[in-house]
C-alpha cells in the first residue's frame, strides 16, 4: 500500500555469459571451418528492466524502464 492504494514493483535482471568454448570457425582443430580472422566471441552481457505502478480504483498507472543501466553488448 502506498498512500492508501495498492502499489507494485518488479525488477528483472538477465545475464548471459560469454561462450566458454571456441566456435568451429575459431578452433584450429576444425580445419575445414577454421577462419579466425573473421570471427569473434561475443562478450558477456547483463540487462536490467524495472516496472513500478499503482492501482487507482478502476485504473492502473505504471512506469517501465527497459535497459535501466544502458547496457551495450559490444566491448
Amino acid at each position: 500500500m502506498l498512500a492508501g492504494y495498492k502499489a507494485f514493483a518488479r525488477v528483472d535482471w538477465e545475464y548471459t555469459s560469454h561462450n566458454p568454448w571456441l566456435a568451429p570457425v575459431q578452433d584450429p582443430a576444425a580445419a575445414a571451418q577454421y577462419n579466425y580472422g573473421f570471427s569473434y566471441t561475443l562478450p558477456a552481457t547483463s540487462f536490467t528492466s524495472v516496472r513500478a505502478g499503482m492501482n487507482l480504483g478502476d485504473f492502473q498507472v505504471s512506469a517501465f524502464c527497459d535497459n535501466l543501466f544502458d547496457s551495450h553488448t559490444h566491448d
